[in-house]
C-alpha cells in the first residue's frame, strides 16, 4: 500500500489527449471515443474524438450532457445514421438521469453500422 503521499497517479491528460485513462479491454479494442454533445430537437448529435466513421458492436461513447434530458432520443455521431438511445433495460431515460453537465457514457450494443 505505501504511504499517502505515494498512492497517486500522475501524467494523466484529458479525455482527448493519447494518455487519458481508459479500461485494458478499451485499450485493446480501440473502441473509446470521447465526444462533444449538442441537443438538436431530439437527436443528441456528438462528434467524438478520435473520429469515427462507422458504429461498432461494444463502442463506449462518453460526452457531457449538454442540457438535461429525457425520453424518446436518438443518438447519432459524427454524422452517421441516428438510432434510439435507451438504457440497458430498453428504455428511454428518464428524468434526472441524463443532467445538464454530467458526463453520459453509452455502449453501443446491436448496432448495424448503417
Amino acid at each position: 500500500m505505501g504511504p499517502d503521499g505515494d498512492r497517486t497517479v500522475t501524467g494523466m491528460g484529458e479525455p482527448l489527449s493519447e494518455n487519458a485513462a481508459i479500461t485494458v479491454e478499451g485499450s485493446l479494442l480501440n473502441t473509446a471515443h470521447w465526444a462533444t454533445a449538442t441537443l438538436v430537437v431530439d437527436t443528441i448529435k456528438l462528434v467524438a474524438t478520435p473520429s469515427m466513421t462507422n458504429y461498432e458492436n461494444g463502442m463506449l461513447l462518453r460526452f457531457v450532457v449538454p442540457v438535461n434530458m429525457r425520453g424518446a432520443l436518438k443518438l447519432s455521431c459524427s454524422g452517421l445514421t441516428a438510432f434510439p438511445l435507451t438504457r440497458p433495460d430498453g428504455v428511454p431515460p428518464v428524468s434526472g438521469q441524463m443532467l445538464a453537465g454530467s458526463v453520459a457514457r453509452c455502449s453501443l450494443q446491436e448496432i448495424d453500422g448503417s
